[in-house]
């Protein structure tokens, strides 16, 4: 519960500067393009760091659904969410750089270099956030719950 109200503070924090403070600014935030960038980039990656199984244990997981879960287990779902952290910030930064070979292509309209390189630092932002509102938490979680080494190897006893 402790958690969860941390990452709702986090999100109310950063709603409030971003959205309510500077409400003309408000749809610079929100980018289709940019957040699919991350997405697609993140859950493609986590595809390939992924075992057979991963992917239907996270959600479980995450649902509450109660089942047992081995060590082995949480060892493969801790390296998936740590795999799905650096991904959605590498996504972001790939991104970014998108956008900024994209800008600099079309340096000719001045006028809208500004909000174009708004829209390509976006990028990283969302891979941020993703990482360390969905990804971390879990990752850390899990650590804790199934007393993981930090390098998500069972401990021996």
């Amino acid at each position: 519960m402790r958690r969860l109200f941390g990452i709702l503070i986090v999100v109310a924090i950063l709603w409030h500067t971003t959205v309510s403070s500077a409400k003309q600014y408000a749809p610079v935030f929100v980018d289709i393009p940019s957040a699919a960038i991350v997405l697609l980039v993140t859950f493609g990656n986590m595809l390939s760091c992924s075992k057979k199984g991963d992917f239907g244990l996270l959600f479980n997981f995450w649902a509450g659904k109660k089942q047992e879960i081995t060590n082995d287990q949480a060892t493969s779902l801790c390296n998936l969410l740590k795999c799905g952290a650096r991904s959605a910030i590498a996504a972001g930064f790939i991104g970014t750089i998108i956008g900024f070979i994209i800008i600099l292509m079309n340096m000719s309209d001045i006028d809208n270099t500004a909000p174009a390189i708004a829209v390509a630092l976006i990028t990283i932002l969302y891979g941020l956030i993703l990482s360390e509102l969905c990804f971390m938490p879990g990752y850390r979680l899990i650590n804790r719950r199934f007393n993981l080494k930090n390098d998500c190897t069972s401990r021996s006893n």
